[in-house]
């Protein structure tokens, strides 16, 4: 499998999810504190329950016997589990879903639709700020279509903060236990995968993962948040073209109109290149690569 340079994943994690910057109040959210961060969920999150959470079936999770690929740990590239699976794929993923903005009201469900009108389902990674209150109501709504379109939910924190800006265990609990609650809420599971903002993990956040069942992936690249990629034909150009496709890629996009607009361009152009699209569907969550003996 071909590995990116050390150096250019390294400088992708850091500018990675910048998009927030041109299309999200990111102001606002930088103030929040970490007290009114820690109670922004609308009940608490009961440890009781954690158990029954885990063994409860998902609609999301398939058989070990269906699984065909999983996430490497250290590249957050896909790996084929079988011999005979096709090891020219690629996976596609979109974060900050479903962005609360005039400008993107149904970017995420386009950008979903465009995939399942291909027979392609990704990983959408979800803010559970979006879903809250009255003015979630149109999130929700989103959030439970593209679910109900066959695409895997992930997990992308509450409020989008840096990992590594959370000041306490409670808080970063919260950040990651209360949106899976939040999401349960709205689609009935609790998501296996997690994505960090900004691509930054930190301490604590591994016991965490484990306990939730989940397993945290990066990406191999992606390049929406750039202005220069702001443009849907140079986005689309960008995503097909560049010399970082490769197999196992893990695609990064984002909840943005013009990346809503690139979305089947890219989907048709990086088809035509002779790659497929993983079923995010048949990627292994962490009980199963337990089960499957996968490191």
């Amino acid at each position: 499998m071909k590995k990116l340079p050390i150096l250019l994943l390294t400088g992708m994690l850091l500018t990675a999810c910048a998009a927030d910057d041109q299309e999200n109040d990111e102001a606002s959210l930088a103030q929040t504190t970490s007290s009114e961060a820690s109670e922004i969920t609308s009940q608490p999150h009961d440890a009781s329950s954690e158990s029954n959470h885990q063994t409860t079936e998902t609609t999301e999770a398939v058989a070990s016997d269906e699984v065909t690929y999983y996430i490497d740990p250290d590249s957050s590239s896909v790996v084929p589990i079988t011999e005979d699976a096709n090891s020219n794929v690629v996976l596609a993923t979109v974060d900050d879903v479903p962005r609360k903005l005039p400008e993107t009201p149904t970017s995420s469900v386009k950008e979903a639709k465009a995939m399942a009108d291909r027979g392609i389902y990704g990983i959408f990674f979800v803010n559970g700020m979006y879903l809250q209150g009255e003015d979630g109501e149109e999130g929700r709504q989103a959030l439970k279509e593209i679910a109900d379109m066959g695409h895997v939910i992930g997990n992308h924190t509450l409020t989008h903060y840096s990992l590594d800006e959370i000041p306490d265990e409670e808080t970063l609990r919260n950040e990651i236990i209360g949106n899976q609650d939040i999401i349960e809420e709205v689609i009935g599971y609790r998501p296996h995968f997690f994505r960090p903002p900004h691509g930054i993990q930190t301490d604590g956040l591994e016991a965490i993962l484990e306990e939730e069942n989940m397993i945290s992936m990066n990406w191999s690249y992606g390049f929406d948040w750039e202005e220069t990629y702001s443009d849907p034909n140079a986005l689309a150009d960008i995503m097909v073209n560049t010399e970082l496709l490769s197999p196992g890629a893990n695609l990064l996009m984002h909840d943005l109109t013009w990346t809503s607009e690139a979305m089947p361009t890219i989907l048709d152009g990086i088809e035509a290149k002779g790659y497929e699209f993983v079923d995010a569907r048949k990627i292994a969550t962490r009980e199963q690569m337990n089960d499957l003996n996968i490191d």
